[in-house]
């Protein structure tokens, strides 16, 4: 018995339990033929000759933003930018407030 379950037993007051180690049912399997054959093959399986691959960094060119890409395509205007896109809350609610008092949303 392990020495972690044991004490664990101690502690629960559990003596009469038994405890029983099972074998490790994967260690005695063999491989299938076919995997064996693949595993063997120096020109698949080769710890020898493993080469290292450096991974390259792809920069992709600056994209216009879709909305203009867009509006090309079916003919629309662009769009006006509104300059700062992470205005205040407060602003953006006080111009909901005034569309809906003017009846425009």
């Amino acid at each position: 018995m392990r020495s972690d379950v044991k004490s664990l037993l101690d502690r629960l007051n559990q003596s009469q339990f038994r405890y029983k180690e099972f074998a490790d049912r994967f260690s005695d399997l063999e491989t299938w033929p076919i995997f064996e054959a693949v595993i063997r093959d120096s020109r698949v399986f080769n710890y020898a000759g493993a080469s290292s691959v450096q991974a390259t960094s792809t920069t992709f060119p600056d994209s216009p933003p879709i909305g203009s890409v867009l509006s090309r395509k079916y003919g629309a205007p662009e769009a006006v930018s509104q300059g700062n896109t992470s205005a205040d809350v407060r602003t953006l609610l006080a111009r909901i407030s005034s569309a809906a008092e003017k009846g425009e949303i």
